[in-house]
């Protein structure tokens, strides 16, 4: 969902110009094909989740039997997401990806606190990732695998691998992901 800001930037897609806004309707899932997705997913005993961008989106995932929330790293400054995350009741697993220390940490106390108040015992995940995609390998900083164990052992740490290849993924778990 859009948090408002730039929805009436103009931007070109496939050749057609439209505003942001535009572009969103386009391309973005619908309840409709969220409701696809959810049934073929039952059917198929596969567990799946999206990412809310805002609190609107949490709000319409929270119809769905999702076993986890998953907050986008640029997400990770929206303290009011991620406590409305946290008061889901659900898993919350969130990206690090184009973060500061200092954001890094003032979500983890969010989450911290957040997670008392409501009494949510479910584990926090934190992935390391970079955000670029495809991601170069030489910009990986796969040792932020063993900084983030070291910062924060109470959260279950894992790796959002945007890269080309496997072998980072196989990497990172030898790591502790």
């Amino acid at each position: 969902m859009c948090s408002g800001r730039g929805k009436n930037k103009p931007r070109t897609w496939q050749g057609e110009e439209m505003t942001y806004l535009e572009y969103k309707y386009k391309v973005e899932f619908g309840k409709k094909e969220y409701d696809e997705i959810d049934a073929y997913c039952k059917k198929q005993n596969i567990a799946w989740s999206a990412s809310p961008w805002d609190l609107d989106s949490l709000e319409f995932l929270k119809q769905y039997d999702i076993p986890f929330i998953k907050i986008p790293s640029a997400m990770l400054t929206n303290d009011d997401l991620l406590t409305a995350s946290i008061e889901t009741g659900k898993k919350i697993i969130f990206s690090v990806g184009m973060s500061t220390d200092e954001e890094i940490k003032q979500a983890v106390d969010t989450l911290r606190i957040s997670k008392e108040v409501y009494n949510n015992k479910h584990d926090i995940g934190l992935l390391h990732c970079n955000s670029t995609y495809p991601a170069p390998i030489d910009q990986l900083n796969l040792s932020g695998i063993e900084t983030l164990k070291n910062k924060y052992p109470d959260f279950t740490i894992g790796y959002s691998g945007h890269e080309m290849t496997l072998g980072t993924t196989v990497a990172s778990v030898l790591l502790g992901a």
